[in-house]
């Protein structure tokens, strides 16, 4: 059913939701937290 371009596909795709969100988390974290002041 599926071939290995296929889910090599989803992995990529899966990985770059899970990058921006982390990305986007801490950047707003960082913008919230008074240790950094940037």
């Amino acid at each position: 059913m599926f071939t290995k371009k296929t889910k090599m596909m989803f992995l990529v795709l899966f990985l770059g939701v899970l990058f921006f969100t982390v990305k986007f988390n801490a950047a707003d974290l960082l913008s919230y937290s008074p240790a950094f002041p940037w």
